[in-house]
């Protein structure tokens, strides 16, 4: 057998070298691609535009007070029901018409034209600010001006919103006429009866209107999601509150299979199968005075999917094991060249 020559030795190394080369370009990229999903996935967003629900009323000859229970199922969804008490307990003068007409205005987002409500969950209608009633701009003047309190203006993007934003959006309405519950009543639903009625009006929010997530990701995907639940507001339709007292709301979160609760503020009260969070709004100005408004604070609940999250763990793991693969060939591949271009620098000239 013919002795192996000094060309054919090194053409063999520079060969596994460009083979090393190959690998280590080809796990680097893979690895930095999992890295870049897998930082979009992960990343947390806490702020963004909030849904402002203003509700305005007047009537009732007596004191009364709003009740606003938002209600998350395990799908996402969020049941919104509207019901007010009275303050006169069980004692009403029913000659004294203890009912009230109201108003509800969505705004904040586009998605917020899938609002439904009412027994046949129809769509609302539109309006642009300027056909808003006295107490609803009012609403959304305030709002605007909220600075950290803002809804419309939660993801912080500028200090105040400009009049411009507001007078150029559209808003969504539903109307009605609604009765006086005793103080101790609870509706979890729209609540009509056999004269016809309302109690209770409900609304459907779509999920894009209150879920946040990392950009190109799905409430499904993500291994976190926040929710935004909307902030609510309450003056009267006109320009004074007369019988308006206390703004209550209430907020429940089912919680679906294999999802936990990572982070939220303020802080729910924790069930075995759902959170509730129970709190009474402030008022700007005092009752009588003019563009008096309520309103709720901001809640923001951060979930995450713990199955996911093991699933991240296990790839990290592997992701970890491919890194030091990456490493090996580097080095390799480093002392490889090195030891080629010194036998090249020491092969002597014919």
């Amino acid at each position: 057998m013919a002795p192996r020559s000094h060309a054919d030795g090194s053409s063999s190394s520079w060969i596994a070298s460009g083979l090393a080369l190959g690998t280590l370009v080809v796990l680097t990229t893979l690895i930095l691609l999992y890295l870049k999903g897998y930082q979009s996935s992960t990343s947390t967003v806490d702020q963004g535009r909030r849904a402002l629900v203003a509700v305005t009323s007047e009537g009732s000859g007596q004191e009364y007070e709003l009740h606003v229970h938002q209600d998350v199922d395990t799908e996402g969804q969020l049941r919104m029901v509207f019901y007010f008490t009275s303050l006169w307990g069980t004692s009403v003068s029913w000659a004294e018409e203890p009912r009230v007409d109201y108003e509800i205005t969505f705004a904040g987002d586009p998605s917020l034209g899938g609002v439904t409500c009412g027994p046949n969950e129809s769509l609302l209608q539109t309006a642009s600010f300027e056909a808003l009633s006295p107490g609803a701009r009012a609403s959304l003047l305030l709002d605007a001006a909220g600075g950290r309190r803002s809804a419309l203006n939660y993801d912080g993007t500028a200090e105040d919103l400009p009049r411009a934003a507001l007078t150029s959006d559209t808003y969504f309405q539903a109307f009605g006429t609604m009765w006086l519950s005793s103080g101790e009543a609870r509706h979890t639903s729209r609540d009509e009866g056999a004269d016809g009625y309302v109690w209770a009006e409900e609304c459907r929010v779509p999920e894009e209107a209150v879920w946040h997530h990392a950009e190109g990701e799905t409430p499904v995907t993500a291994d976190r999601k926040t929710l935004i639940v909307p902030q609510v507001s309450w003056t009267s339709i006109g320009e004074r509150t007369d019988h308006h007292r206390h703004l209550r709301s209430f907020l429940r979160v089912d919680r679906p299979e294999g999802v936990e609760l990572v982070e939220a503020y303020p802080q729910p009260v924790t069930h075995d199968s759902h959170w509730t969070y129970e709190t009474m709004g402030l008022w700007n100005n005092e009752l009588g005075d003019v563009d008096n408004v309520g309103y709720t604070d901001l809640p923001v609940y951060i979930l995450q999917q713990r199955e996911l999250e093991e699933q991240r763990d296990v790839e990290l793991m592997f992701v970890g094991a491919g890194m030091g693969v990456v490493a090996t060939l580097a080095a390799y591949l480093a002392s490889r060249v090195i030891g080629l271009l010194r036998s090249s620098l020491r092969r002597p000239t014919a």
